[in-house]
């Protein structure tokens, strides 16, 4: 148990580093529905509200959009984690998920393109549904989780 203590105090500036990776992608999730919209609205587009976030890769917003998904998948690629979990197992196929829906766009006309797009899209939702309901939730081996940790948790599952 020794050991496992030794590495949170060891690896601290490492850990700090994750969670401000894991801030930057809850950033983005919470702004490109926000931002995507104002991009329209400033090329004075009248349907700046789409039926999906992938929709507005058909409209002057689609730079924006390809541009958050790969920075998204940089911050997944780059995200470890802690050693004990399968952080960087689900943060590396996030990274090709993201880089799935940035590359493959659903307007094209090919069905497959458009395949590839859905099916990356879904499959990176379901990576942060992991991630919001099994990772960020762990506290560590034999740790009791603080008052503070369990906000956040509660937090995480409304996410």
């Amino acid at each position: 148990m020794k050991n496992i203590e030794i590495l949170y105090q060891s690896e601290n500036n490492q850990i700090i580093s994750y969670l401000k990776l894991r801030k930057f992608i809850g950033i983005i999730g919470i702004f490109l529905p926000i931002i995507l919209p104002l991009v329209l609205i400033i090329f004075k587009n009248e349907d700046f509200i789409q039926d999906s976030i992938s929709d507005y890769y058909g409209t002057e917003a689609r730079d924006y959009f390809v541009g958050f998904m790969f920075a998204l998948g940089l911050f997944l690629l780059t995200y470890k984690g802690y050693k004990f979990g399968n952080d960087n197992l689900f943060a590396n196929l996030g990274a090709v998920f993201a880089l799935g829906v940035a590359l493959f766009p659903t307007t094209s006309e090919y069905l497959s393109i458009r395949i590839i797009h859905l099916s990356s899209a879904g499959l990176l939702f379901a990576v942060f549904a992991y991630f919001c309901l099994v990772i960020f939730k762990r506290t560590k081996p034999g740790g009791k989780p603080t008052d503070m940790k369990k906000t956040r948790n509660k937090f995480y599952t409304i996410c």
